[in-house]
């Protein structure tokens, strides 16, 4: 450990780069190369949420009820309000107990959805800052393509 500041642990150490980090790297490259980047990246607001979205969750942060772990699929008037937002908006049908759950977020909710859907050797077209965070981290990167247009 001479010269280290701390103690490197084998199972850190075996953790893939962050996806972040990776596409942060990429869209640095190519903007110095000249390359014209739309960034979808991690999808953080730049505009603050609405008056009445605000006033909203500060009425709920001041309940004792609100402080608590809620059930691992979310909470089920959430999940109704989810499935009522999917018929009004799209005409969707879905049922709260079964075809919703409520995730920390998007990349959350597309990992576990790629964890339970594919098996190694599975072909995902999409883009590296949606499905790759999934593929590297279960080894599943060999049946991802970005450009699908030659695979079977």
């Amino acid at each position: 450990m001479e010269g280290k500041k701390y103690h490197e642990f084998p199972r850190i150490k075996r953790l893939p780069e962050y996806v972040f980090a990776i596409v942060n790297d990429l869209k640095a490259r190519l903007r110095k190369e000249g390359e014209d980047i739309i960034d979808f990246g991690m999808g953080n607001p730049d505009l603050k949420p609405a008056q009445h979205i605000i006033d909203k969750l500060c009425e709920s942060a001041r309940k004792k009820t609100t402080h608590r772990y809620s059930m691992s699929q979310g909470i089920p008037r959430l999940r109704k309000a989810i499935t009522d937002f999917y018929r009004n908006r799209f005409g969707v049908e879905l049922d709260p107990e079964e075809e919703a759950i409520v995730t920390i977020g998007s990349k959350e909710g597309l990992s576990h959805l790629m964890l339970a859907m594919l098996s190694p050797g599975d072909m995902v077209p999409g883009s590296i800052s949606t499905v790759s965070y999934t593929l590297l981290r279960t080894g599943y990167s060999r049946g991802f393509c970005s450009d699908c247009s030659s695979s079977p």
